[in-house]
């Protein structure tokens, strides 16, 4: 499915803990696309956050993200991956909305009930913010 750089959906960062890895990518229909990716993978997969987000964000993140890439959009986990998501995670405290009104189906809601999405957040965000004393 080609979709624009502009198109609404989620960003999401699917992974394993254990093993030390994660997948950082873009769907518009996170159910689907989490239960193709775990179907078709050696290793359980967790989901390790999720966000609203534009298609383009999985670029940046990809950008940012790079000294890390594993291969793809496959990425290691480590303490600049961690500090990626605290960060986030104070942007997004207090910020929940919820309106049934606005949330209609089943997707909109079944990620998370946080609507903070990540797209303002990339704007501001650097290598040299999540990576104290890295050699990336």
């Amino acid at each position: 499915m080609f979709v624009t750089e502009d198109a609404k959906g989620w960003i999401y960062f699917l992974g394993s803990l254990e093993a030390g890895y994660v997948k950082i990518g873009f769907t518009t229909q996170p159910r689907r696309r989490f239960a193709e990716l775990k179907t078709g993978h050696w290793d359980d997969l967790d989901i390790i956050d999720v966000a609203p987000g534009l298609a383009r964000d999985e670029a940046t993140l990809h950008r940012l993200f790079a000294p890390l890439r594993v291969k793809r959009e496959w990425f290691r986990l480590d303490d600049a991956t961690f500090k990626f998501w605290e960060l986030f995670e104070d942007q997004r405290r207090d910020r929940f909305v919820f309106d049934p009104e606005t949330h209609t189906t089943e997707d909109d809601i079944w990620i998370t009930l946080d609507e903070t999405p990540i797209t303002p957040f990339l704007n501001s965000v650097t290598w040299a913010d999540i990576c104290e004393g890295c050699n990336g």
